[in-house]
């Protein structure tokens, strides 16, 4: 049997997400095992998102209220089937992957997941086309100094594949749902490079930033920067593939940004890409009215 670990950073504490996850259809000769490296116990995310039922926001607010009209707990999160660690708040988003390793070893498994919990799968069927190599197309951007996003045909040739493309003309990942090879790891040296990021500034914080400008959020940023340096240095971003052509988004998954969907920041499609999928009747489930 081959081996997907999902990987995930604790911090906003959907219970549909804990719960819905686990229930992806894969194939048959694949086994998923599911962790949750907690950065902050989930009793701190009750009640910081304060959304209601009728908030004003169109359909983005409405995903916010499905998300997190309940949250999970310890209890119900290992219930689902995950493991749940707790770790440091020292690193974010693939931060968790060198906290993850501290407990266990990246060659007992085939494959990676790496996310945060404030993504909504609206597919369940991710898992079995991902690792069942059952896409039909996905989207290439180019190459370093040519970033161009182009549909492509499918093919099993790729290290990273991560859910949303970057910005038009950029090429760095933005490190919130991302399939990766073990390869990537074996070049590594077995973890991400964390140079230039504060390890300290947030280690007894559990309250959610806002400031999207705040030195310790683009000081975290700088994992990105470093991994995108390891790409360019060994002519690795045409092995990298995406879900989808538009920024935050795919036919698979929507991602939040600091947990909400309704936050945006930068958009580059985001919205058309989610009023596209409610005008297919896609996101019907999480819209509707109780």
């Amino acid at each position: 049997m081959k081996k997907l670990a999902v990987i995930v950073c604790g911090w906003h504490y959907p219970d549909y997400f804990y719960e819905q996850f686990p229930s992806q259809k894969i194939p048959s000769d694949w086994k998923v095992d599911y962790f949750c490296i907690s950065h902050r116990n989930p009793k701190f995310a009750i009640g910081e998102k304060n959304i209601t039922k009728n908030s004003d926001g169109g359909v983005f607010k409405k995903l916010d209220y499905f998300f997190y009209k309940n949250i999970a707990t310890i209890n119900s999160i290992e219930k689902y089937g995950w493991k749940y660690r707790q770790k440091p708040n020292s690193m974010g988003d693939w931060g968790v992957f060198n906290q993850w390793i501290e407990d266990y070893d990246y060659k007992d498994y085939d494959m990676f997941l790496l996310a945060g919990d404030d993504n909504i799968v609206i597919d369940d069927e991710l898992l079995n086309k991902v690792l069942g190599n059952k896409l039909e197309f996905f989207w290439s951007n180019g190459d370093v100094g040519n970033y161009k996003t182009s549909k492509v045909k499918y093919d099993n040739d790729w290290l990273v594949l991560a859910n949303n493309t970057p910005p038009t003309g950029r090429g760095m990942l933005r490190g919130s749902f991302d399939f990766i090879k073990p390869k990537i790891f074996d070049m590594l040296g077995g973890k991400f490079d964390f140079s230039g990021c504060d390890m300290e500034a947030r280690l007894d914080n559990t309250v959610t930033p806002t400031n999207h400008f705040e030195s310790v959020s683009m000081s975290w940023n700088n994992q990105c920067v470093e991994f995108m340096k390891f790409i360019e240095r060994n002519n690795l971003y045409p092995k990298i593939r995406f879900l989808s052509d538009k920024y935050r988004m795919s036919s698979f998954c929507i991602e939040g940004e600091r947990g909400l969907f309704s936050n945006i920041n930068v958009d580059f499609g985001y919205r058309e890409g989610v009023k596209n999928l409610k005008n297919l009747n896609l996101l019907d489930k999480f819209i509707k009215e109780d």
